[in-house]
């Protein structure tokens, strides 16, 4: 829980402050805190058969979604208004890296969990984001800059890992095929 809130307030502190101070750090440890929840998690769901772990695991996976949602609607408006430095792109990114590696990482531990209702979300937000980019490119005729770089960056990003979800039955039968022909080259 305590993570939830942490990478909440991480995420308003670099998006809507605009605070960047040590953003790597704490991103570092958000990480060592929510490993160490996961371990526990999976111990209690592995090892004790703890059936309402799984519920309280699809709950915060749904928090993480409203987090990273909220986080690339932000993320948006700022690349809309070109009011941004390397440097905050760059922690930007690391936040929503940081953000949807705990959504899967929740859908990994999480049995027989289903992923794809995940991506509409994502996808909506990306449908905002490209409405914007066509207002300020196309509509209101801005010159391009490097900016539209960033704008193209995290649209297409976020409509890779949307897609990614909503084709998690291919994806994972893929990487199954994957794995079972390199186990099947070791037996060889």
């Amino acid at each position: 829980m305590a993570d939830i809130g942490g990478l909440g307030k991480l995420a308003y502190d670099i998006v809507v402050i605009n605070d960047l101070s040590d953003a790597f750090f704490k991103v570092i440890l958000l990480v060592v805190v929510f490993v160490f929840g996961m371990g526990l998690g999976v111990l209690s769901i592995r090892g004790f058969d703890n059936w309402a772990f799984r519920s309280v695991a699809r709950f915060f996976a749904w928090v993480y979604l409203g987090i990273a949602c909220l986080s690339y609607f932000g993320i948006t408006v700022v690349l809309y208004r070109q009011a941004y430095s390397i440097e905050a792109f760059g922690t930007f990114v690391l936040v929503m890296i940081t953000e949807l590696l705990a959504i899967l990482s929740l859908h990994v531990v999480i049995e027989d969990h289903d992923i794809r209702p995940f991506s509409y979300p994502i996808f909506a937000v990306a449908a905002i984001q490209a409405f914007l980019a066509l207002h300020r490119y196309v509509l209101v005729s801005v010159p391009v800059s490097a900016y539209l770089a960033g704008d193209l960056f995290f649209f297409l990003g976020m409509t890779l890992v949307g897609s990614a979800m909503l084709g998690d039955i291919a994806f994972a039968s893929l990487i199954k095929r994957v794995i079972d022909e390199i186990r099947g080259r070791d037996d060889a």
